[in-house]
Parts: structure tokens; C-alpha cells; sequence
């Protein structure tokens, strides 16, 4: 029985899977497992009658095992240490240790059994696990986001030391206030809401309270949570967002001004294609963006290859920034100089080049002038000197050098009294104060050679000040050759004083004398003309054309006579006929010009009564058969060239024979010169209305457009209009006559068309109209009197449309990103008794057009408030609301919004169930009064959007102040966005922008489910489109919805 517990003993012993040793009183091993040697790294032999203090890690007092310690406490059957030893391989092992005294009959313990167990990786985890705690709560302390932990009630537990900063409280008073006290009202509700339903809230941004009362911006997101008791606690994280607030802002008007900037921008990427560039960028090369978009620099600068990309990217790269001068080319093949500012950046990993291009063409051409006035002044025939305010000669040029026989550097040292005899210092300042402050003085004087001789000179002097400097430009004239020509023309003066009237002008064409007839003829004396010129005298009759063929016939031939049209002194302008002849002096140079003139007046007007005589009816004063002819002729040849459309009107008075008959002749014509009045009030200034015979006129209508449609229908307004203009009575002196006139119409392109065919065409139109009963109009063209038929009777359907309830709306489905329904679009349909369906764009412009497009519009918008106040009482779709398309014409009425809110009230429907669809073009038309509009409308609680974004001007400036709710954007954008990224990055943008402006984003035209999830994701979130359906009627809708639901 002994042997069996000793083996059992020794089992256990060795199975154990602690380690356990026995030691003596000593601490001396006297057994050991096999487990303890394994912890320990020794076999049982190294172990055996070693004692636990050798391989105890540390040898203090504090940590050796005093085994007689454990014999005198006789009543402790076991204790327990924690120790660490050093396994064999000179690592530490900590260990519990359990020590249990095997006592003897004597009840001495002289053996111990020691249970060792391996507590290391333990206390690793738990110095571990302390260790992150501790980091885990400097994170909290130390983290930018704001951390806070309250209770249900909004109680605060905790908060980190962000929050306590961001809200301006301590962390001490936070916990004396309760959450929501932070937050305003209007945020409360939905956070508490959120929190209930889905056991968090954001994130978003929202505006906390601060202890001063102001308020700060921040992100915030937060989370429910449930302890092991079962209480809830929120945990609530913010981010201060105040700087980034402050930098959207900077970013939208930094955006904005570079946008607007009248300095071309571009954004270039490494390959050298432009990413984006701002209007003025297109502007300048004459391309849209998106034309724009996508080229490469060297599309657009000559000067520039594909091969310097690479070191020139490079150099920007290195120094940051380069400056350089180039070539750009327009979209018309046109080149400017420009100056080019590189700044290289970095965005999301991509390197850019961003470019500032100023246009320096007028710089070159500055810098071109200089350089040609340099050579021109060296090389000029008159002498030019620049003086100082003390009058030294600073430079003078080669003309002046040669006239006076100094040399260049010679008159770098003189002054003007030096050459001028009539000069001297003492006068000098006062000719400098009388030159500074009249700008320019003219004058003669005596200039003195370097030989000696003197000669008269005419000097044109010139004030300049240029960076606080003072010069004058003087050009001087050696005029000894005038002075003798002048002294010759003295002595004809006995030929000068004739009848006609005589100007005699110097080289310059500065008027020198002028006789007796002249000032009697033009008005003028001699003192008035004296020292001006002959232009003086202009009219604005002519061209400069017509005076530069006049001076090149003198400088050439010598003479010139023709008529000139000039103005007298008392503003009347009259024609004389001119005779100049060019004077030379004896090198053959024109020295004067002698003008001779008379006024023909007399003759003019005698001319013009034989014009009228020949040209206009003398009773009607109308052009006549001839002029009317010709006038028809310049017609056809301008028609030809343009490839305008125009029209003939053949008119035949009704019973005009009659009226002469019975009343006499004199009534007669009192008829022809009221109805020629009334004919032109009906025409535009450049029409024609010729009186062709007795009772007969023609009419010519000129620039009618290039499609014949739109020329037919302009020519049946017109004769309809002087149909009109024969209704009311014609007051013949005593009694009231009523007439009416038969017309035949036509139509003519100078390409196909003949003079003698067209009058031919329109008065057998004309008869036609006769034989059908007088008062009648006809076309001659069967086939466009067809058209003309088939747009009266559409009109005249239409009218009648309305009453007779021929129009209906169909919807077509909005969906958000998941297609749920959000909403429908409300398009008319017109439902013909006879044509069946008639397409929108057959009938919406007639409707526009006869003004019909607001009661058709009122009635739209009735209907669709009528469908919502019928779907208020069902489930399936209360909660949509209805997008309408307005007209600019009935967007335009004053009574616009007043007329919204009657209909609204009316049907009892809330107004932000309507959403108006306004296109650009609406807005624009009068900017002012579309925002003051749109603004009553929103204020009202209507959803305003724009319908068919990015097709027009769409720009920053003017959306800004545009209270749009949505922005649609238009199908042409969506249709490649696929396939193009040009078009993806514009959505983009368009999303981005939008959010900014705080506007929801709609994309028309989706048809794909490729389409819909690429829009997604460059941001959008409302669709429209044939891929969630096409228009419907009212029950298929409510079917679509039910099923959808």
C-alpha cells in the first residue's frame, strides 16, 4: 500500500504541468520535476543540491527565500511569493512560488514541496496592457479631435483636454453643464433624433456654443454605447474646423479672382497637356474650355516642342519658378507675344506646372516704336534736338549736325543761346516756364552755323517730364526756302483777290492767306483760318479714302478738281467744286498748295429736283416704276452674296376707278398720298414701298433670314399688318371712304431669282387674289402657301387646345443614388382630336410666339398642384415633389410670383413641393429683376432650379447671386462622361461647386447603369433619365411607385 502511493506519488510528481521541487530547510534542491526543468533550461541532475537562491535573479535580502522562517510559523500550512530566477541561458523567469513544509512526526518541517509556476508572459501582458493604457490616455489628451463622454441625459463624464479648449470651458465647469446647452436649438432636435434611431449621428458640420457666448464651427460625429450594466453613454468627437472654414473661403475668392483675372492662367501638367485655365486663358487664344482642355503647350506656342518639355519642366522643378517670353497662337492662326511665369506645385502625389500669361504684345510693339523712332529721329530730314530745363542740348541728330557743322559731341557740350542769335541765357528760364505750361510752343527764330552764316528757322518745341525730368523736344526747320517762295507769292498778290475763292497752304497744309471770296463764301475771315488747316472745313461727308486718293493724284500729277462737301461757319454743310494744284520749289519738292473753289449749291439743287423728277411720283413722293426697279435689281445682287431670303408685295387698290369715277380725280389722289403713309408706317426703314401705277404698288422686304419657312411666315405678317392698317376708314376731306387692297406675294434669293420674273410672279399672284374676291392675299408659290395653311390651321388648333382639354402631363421619374424615387418632372403633351400626338417642339415656340405660353403655363402649373394635393391623401407618393419647366415670356410677367402663390393657396399644396425649372437664358435676360424674382419665389418656400447647367454662360459670378436650390445639369455633359474626361472632370467641378454654393446636384439624360454609378462617384446624387423611365401618364406612374414601394 505504501509503494502504490509512493508510485502514485511520483507520477504526479513528474506529470505535473506546474513545476514543483522539494527543498531543504537550506533551500537546497532535493527533487525536481521534469516541467520545472524545462522552465528553468537545467536537466535534474544540474539542479539537484543547488539551492533556489543560486538561480534567484536578484540576491538581495529582499527577494532570498528563508526556509527557517517558513519552520518557525509551524502554523502555516502554505505561502506564497512572487520571485524572479535566471533561467540557464541568462534570461529572467519570473515566477509565483507556493511553498508548502512537509512536516515529521516532531512536526519540524525539514522538507519543503515548492509549486514554481511561470507568471512571465503575464506580467508581460500586464505591464503591457498598463503601458497602453497609459498611452491610450495621452491620445486622449493629446489628441486635435475633441473627445467627450456623457450620459444619456447629456451629462458629461469626461472629456479630453481638446474639447475643454474648443468649447472654452473647463473641464471642471463642463461637467456642471449639460451637452445640449452647447448646441443650438435648431441642431438639437435631429441629433436626439439620430441618436434613437440608429444609435449614432454624423458626421457633419454644425456650430458649437462657446462659455463667451460665440459660436465655433466643427465636425462632429457620435456613437452610443452601452456599459456591462446597461447604461447608455455617447461618446461625441469634434474638430475644431474654424481655420478650414477661413480657408474654404480664401480658396473660393482666390478661385474667383483668378477666374475673373484679366491675366490668362493655365494649370499644366507634366506631360505638357492643360489641366485647367480660366476664361480669360480661352478668351485670349479664342477657344471654349473644353476645347482648351486637354491640349498640349506646344498646340498653342510655336515656339515651344514636345522635346523641351522635359528640361524645361526640369528647371521649373528645381528653382520653383522661371520666367520666359514666347509665341502663342490663337484658334484663327493669329500670334501674340507673351510673358510667362512658371510656379511649380505638387497635388496629390501629381506634379504641375501652374502658368501666369501676360500679353505683351503692345511691349514689343512699344520696344519696336522706340527702336523705329530712334531711327527714324536719326534719320530724319528736319533737325531734332532734347534739351534740359538749363538748355543744354542733350542729343542731336544727324539732319542737325549736318544743317549747323557741328559734330554730335561737339553740341553735346552747347546750349541753345549757343545757336540761336535771338537767345540768351538771361531769357532762357522764362522761355522754359512759358514751355511747361502751354506743353508746346511753334515759332520762328535765327539759328547761327558753325561757320558763322545764319539762316531762319521754324522750331516745334515739346515739354516732356519722365521720371522727374524735365526735356524739351525741339524740331527744327530750315525755312530759308519758304521765306522765298513767300516773298514770290507776295508779289502775285495783284492775281489773288478774284472771284473764286483762293487757299494758299505751305507743304505742311498749313493755311497761309486766303482771299475775299473765300471768307465770303465759307464764312471765315483770314484771322480764323490763319496758321489751322483745311481740315478745319470738314464735313465728315467723306472718307479718308476719298482723301487719300486726292493727295495721291497732287503728289503725283501735280492737280486735283472734283466736288467737296464742306462745312460753313455756321455749321451748314454745302458742295463746291475744288480745284488744287501742287507749287514746287526748284529741287521739285511740293512747297504749297493753291486751292481754288466755288460754291455749287444752286447747281446741286437743281440737280436733285431733276433727280426727283426722275425717280419719285411726284403725287405720292413714293419711288417710282424706275427707282423701284433699280432698287429691286441691288436687291437680287445683295441677296445673291448674303444668301438672304427676301419678298415682293404686289398691291391693287379695290374699286379706285370707281372712286375717280364717281367723286372725281382730286379724291383719288387724296386716297393715293394716305395710303402711301399708311404703307410706310407698316415697313422698317430699310423696306421699299414704290408707287407702281395708278392704283398699284410694290412692296420690297429686304433681309428675311436663309431659311424660306421663316421668310414665308414674315411676309404674311407683313401684308397682314397693312390689311390691317386698309380697316380703318380714309377721311377724304367731307366724308369717311373704306377701301381694301388685293396682294400678291412672292418670295426671292438672289441665286435663283429674276427681276422680270419676280414682278411678273407677284401680280399673277396679285390677280389671283382679285378673282377670289378682293381683300385677298395669294402666294404665288403653291407649295409655301401650303405651309403658310398648315401653320394658320396648327394655330388656330391651338387655340382651341386649352378650352377643349387636349393637353395632358406626363411624368418622368427623379431618383437618388439608390433610385429611390425623390421626385417627377411634369411635361406637356398635346393630344390632337385629329393628329394624335404633336411633339413639344412642334407646338411650345407657336405657343411662345401668339403669347399663348402662359395661359398654357398656368394650366401646368394648376395641374400638377391639383396631383399633389391628390396625392397628399395616399402612401405611395406623398413625399415627391414636381419639378415644372417655366417660359421666359411668363417668367418675365410682372404678376409671376403673385400668381404662383394664388395657385398654391388655391389647391392648398406647399409651395416646396414645386420645383421651377428656369434656364439661363430666363435669368439673363434681365438679371435684376430675375434675382428679385427668384428671391420672393424662394422666400415663398418654391425649390428653384437651373435647367440645362453648363449649356450656357454658367458663370461663378453670376450663380452666386442666383438663390438656385439644384443645378441640372444638362444631358450633353452626361452622354460622354464615360468616355471622356474632360466631361468627368467638369461634373466634378460642377458637384464640388455646388457644394460650396450649398445647391443639390441633378444629372439629366442617364441612360446606363455604367452612367448612374460613374456620376456617383464624381459626387452626384439625383438622377433623371430613360434608364429609371420614360414619360409617363399619371396611372403609370402610380403604378411605377406602387411596385417601386
Amino acid at each position: 500500500m505504501f509503494q502504490q502511493c509512493a508510485n502514485l506519488f511520483d507520477t504526479v510528481f513528474e506529470d505535473a504541468s506546474i513545476g514543483i521541487c522539494i527543498v531543504n530547510s537550506q533551500g537546497h534542491f532535493q527533487k525536481v520535476n521534469n516541467y520545472l526543468c524545462q522552465i528553468l533550461g537545467y536537466c535534474q541532475s544540474e539542479l539537484i543540491n543547488i539551492s533556489l537562491d543560486e538561480i534567484t535573479s536578484n540576491h538581495s535580502s529582499d527577494t532570498k527565500l528563508d526556509f527557517n522562517q517558513q519552520v518557525a510559523r509551524s502554523n502555516a500550512t502554505q505561502s506564497s511569493i512572487q520571485n524572479a530566477y535566471v533561467h540557464k541561458n541568462g534570461s529572467a523567469v519570473l515566477m509565483e512560488v507556493i511553498i508548502s513544509p512537509i512536516k515529521n512526526l516532531n512536526e519540524q518541517p525539514p522538507y519543503f514541496i515548492v509549486h514554481m509556476i511561470d507568471i512571465t508572459a503575464r506580467k508581460t501582458n500586464e505591464i503591457k496592457l498598463r503601458e497602453s493604457d497609459e498611452k491610450l490616455r495621452t491620445l486622449y489628451e493629446l489628441s486635435p479631435l475633441g473627445i467627450a463622454l456623457t450620459d444619456i441625459h447629456g451629462n458629461f463624464v469626461d472629456c479630453n483636454s481638446t474639447f475643454s479648449r474648443i468649447c472654452g470651458y473647463s473641464k471642471a465647469e463642463l461637467k456642471e453643464t449639460p451637452y445640449w446647452s452647447l448646441t443650438p436649438k435648431h441642431y438639437e432636435v435631429n441629433e436626439v433624433t439620430s441618436l434613437k434611431n440608429t444609435g449614432k449621428y454624423g458626421p457633419y458640420e454644425k456650430e458649437y456654443i462657446r462659455k463667451d457666448g460665440t459660436l465655433v464651427p466643427i465636425r462632429l460625429n457620435g456613437v452610443m454605447l452601452t456599459d456591462s450594466k446597461g447604461n447608455d453613454f455617447i461618446w461625441s468627437f469634434i474638430k475644431d474646423i474654424s481655420e478650414q472654414k477661413v480657408l474654404q473661403k480664401n480658396l473660393c475668392l482666390a478661385f474667383t479672382a483668378i477666374e475673373k483675372s484679366k491675366n490668362a492662367f493655365f494649370w499644366i501638367g507634366s506631360n505638357g497637356d492643360v489641366r485647367l485655365a480660366n476664361d480669360f486663358a480661352c478668351h485670349s487664344l479664342g477657344y471654349t474650355k473644353d476645347e482648351l482642355i486637354g491640349k498640349y503647350i506646344w498646340d498653342f506656342d510655336p515656339d515651344f516642342s514636345q522635346e523641351m518639355l522635359e528640361p524645361v519642366f526640369n528647371e521649373v522643378k528645381l528653382n520653383g519658378l522661371a520666367t520666359f517670353e514666347s509665341r502663342h497662337i490663337r484658334k484663327d492662326g493669329s500670334t501674340f507675344s507673351v510673358e510667362i511665369t512658371a510656379n511649380y506645385f505638387t497635388f496629390e502625389t501629381e506634379e504641375l506646372v501652374f502658368c501666369s500669361v501676360l500679353d505683351i504684345t503692345c511691349r514689343k510693339q512699344a520696344e519696336r516704336s522706340l527702336l523705329l523712332t530712334q531711327f527714324a529721329m536719326d534719320h530724319a530730314s528736319v533737325a531734332v534736338y532734347q534739351l534740359d530745363a538749363d538748355s543744354r542740348i542733350l542729343y542731336a541728330n544727324a539732319e542737325a549736325c549736318r544743317t549747323l557743322g557741328y559734330t554730335a559731341e561737339e553740341l553735346s557740350v552747347m546750349t541753345v543761346p549757343d545757336i540761336d542769335i535771338l537767345y540768351n541765357k538771361e531769357e532762357w528760364p522764362g522761355h522754359w516756364r512759358s514751355l511747361s505750361n502751354l506743353k508746346s510752343l511753334s515759332f520762328e527764330t535765327i539759328h547761327k552755323r558753325k561757320d558763322g552764316s545764319t539762316f531762319p528757322a521754324e522750331v516745334s518745341a515739346n515739354y516732356i517730364a519722365y521720371d522727374d525730368m524735365e526735356y524739351n523736344f525741339a524740331f527744327v526747320r530750315d525755312i530759308s526756302e519758304r521765306k522765298l517762295i513767300e516773298k514770290e507769292i507776295q508779289l502775285a498778290a495783284t492775281t489773288f483777290e478774284s472771284q473764286e475763292a483762293i487757299i494758299v497752304t505751305d507743304a505742311e497744309e498749313n493755311i497761309l492767306r486766303v482771299n475775299q471770296a473765300f471768307t465770303k463764301i465759307t464764312g471765315f475771315s483770314s484771322e480764323e483760318v490763319v496758321g489751322n488747316k483745311p481740315s478745319m472745313f470738314s464735313s465728315g461727308f467723306h472718307d479718308e479714302k476719298f482723301y487719300q486718293v486726292m493727295h495721291e493724284k497732287l503728289k503725283n500729277e501735280g492737280f486735283w478738281q472734283g466736288e467737296v462737301w464742306d462745312k460753313h461757319k455756321n455749321n451748314h454743310i454745302y458742295p463746291k467744286l475744288l480745284s488744287i494744284s501742287a507749287v514746287t520749289d526748284i529741287s521739285g519738292s511740293i512747297s504749297h498748295y493753291v486751292g481754288s473753289f466755288l460754291d455749287i449749291s444752286e447747281r446741286k439743287k437743281a440737280e436733285d429736283e431733276i433727280y426727283n423728277l426722275a425717280y419719285f411720283d411726284s403725287l405720292s413722293k413714293l419711288p417710282n416704276r424706275r427707282l423701284m426697279i433699280d432698287r429691286l435689281d441691288h436687291a437680287l445682287a445683295a441677296s445673291s452674296r448674303s444668301g438672304q431670303h427676301g419678298g415682293l408685295l404686289y398691291l391693287d387698290i379695290d374699286n379706285f376707278k370707281h372712286l375717280n369715277d364717281t367723286k372725281g380725280h382730286h379724291y383719288g389722289d387724296l386716297l393715293v398720298t394716305q395710303i402711301a403713309d399708311r404703307l410706310q408706317a407698316c415697313l422698317r426703314d430699310c423696306d421699299t414701298v414704290a408707287r407702281f401705277g395708278g392704283d398699284e404698288f410694290i412692296v420690297m422686304i429686304e433681309n428675311l433670314g436663309e431659311i424660306p419657312d421663316l421668310t414665308a411666315s414674315h411676309i404674311q405678317r407683313v401684308c397682314d399688318k397693312i390689311v390691317e392698317a386698309f380697316n380703318a376708314p380714309f377721311l377724304l376731306e367731307d366724308f369717311e371712304y373704306y377701301t381694301s387692297a388685293s396682294v400678291g406675294m412672292t418670295m426671292f434669293n438672289g441665286r435663283d431669282s429674276d427681276r422680270k420674273e419676280l414682278l411678273t410672279q407677284a401680280d399673277m399672284a396679285m390677280y389671283e387674289a382679285k378673282k377670289s374676291g378682293r381683300n385677298t392675299q395669294k402666294f404665288f408659290d403653291p407649295v409655301m402657301q401650303q405651309t403658310l395653311d398648315a401653320r394658320v390651321a396648327l394655330e388656330h388648333s391651338l387655340l382651341k387646345a386649352l378650352p377643349n382639354n387636349e393637353f395632358k402631363l406626363y411624368y418622368q421619374l427623379q431618383v437618388d443614388h439608390d433610385a429611390r424615387p425623390v421626385g417627377v418632372e411634369a411635361l406637356i403633351r398635346w393630344m390632337h382630336p385629329e393628329r394624335g400626338l404633336v411633339p413639344p417642339m412642334e407646338f411650345i415656340p407657336l405657343a411662345e410666339e401668339i403669347r399663348l405660353i402662359v395661359p398654357i403655363g398656368k394650366w401646368v402649373l394648376e395641374t400638377a398642384c391639383a396631383q399633389l394635393k391628390a396625392w397628399e391623401s395616399t402612401d405611395i407618393a406623398n413625399a415627391l415633389s414636381i419639378a415644372i419647366n417655366v417660359s421666359a415670356y411668363h417668367f418675365q410677367q410682372s404678376n409671376f410670383v403673385d400668381e404662383l402663390k394664388t395657385i398654391t393657396n388655391h389647391y392648398g399644396v406647399s409651395p416646396n413641393k414645386l420645383k421651377l425649372e428656369l434656364t439661363e437664358s430666363i435669368v439673363l435676360g434681365d438679371l435684376q429683376d430675375a434675382i428679385v424674382k427668384m428671391e420672393q419665389l424662394k422666400a415663398l418656400g418654391f425649390i428653384l432650379s437651373m435647367d440645362d447647367f453648363g449649356t450656357g454662360y454658367s458663370s461663378l459670378s453670376y450663380l452666386r447671386r442666383l438663390p438656385f436650390n439644384q443645378l441640372k445639369m444638362d444631358r450633353s455633359f452626361i452622354m460622354n462622361a464615360l468616355e471622356n474626361a474632360n466631361d468627368s472632370f467638369l461634373i466634378q467641378m460642377v458637384t464640388s461647386m455646388a457644394e460650396q454654393f450649398g445647391m443639390d446636384v441633378i444629372a439629366e439624360g442617364v441612360e446606363t447603369e455604367q452612367q448612374q454609378q460613374h456620376l456617383i462617384k464624381l459626387g452626384c446624387k439625383a438622377f433623371q433619365g430613360y434608364f429609371f423611365g420614360r414619360p409617363m401618364p399619371i396611372n403609370e406612374l402610380e403604378a411605377v411607385l406602387k411596385r417601386s414601394n
